[in-house]
């Protein structure tokens, strides 16, 4: 039977799966849907952070970080790609 820090860690990947599928245009968001996705990879950021404050397995810590920082990497981008999309909208008007 797995450890539940791995199940946990199983969850986050598929999610960070997800999210990367939703970021490399797998679906088309809808305007502002950029925002909505940032928020969400904040959330998994900051999960993620919590987990690995919890953790008291090195190993498990560094995984917890690895994945906190893909999140918040996510994050970044998916801020950055609704801001660019709030100014062409507005510079084609």
């Amino acid at each position: 039977m797995a450890k539940p820090d791995s199940l946990a860690l199983l969850s986050v990947t598929a999610k960070i799966a997800s999210g990367l599928k939703r970021i490399l245009g797998f679906s088309e968001p809808k305007f502002g849907a950029m925002f909505d996705e940032a928020a969400k990879f904040r959330g998994e950021y900051e999960y993620c952070r919590r987990q690995a404050g919890m953790t008291r397995d090195p190993s498990s810590k560094a995984r917890w970080l690895l994945f906190a920082a893909e999140w918040l990497e996510r994050a970044e981008t998916a801020e950055a790609l609704a801001k660019r999309e709030a100014a062409e909208t507005v510079s084609a008007k």
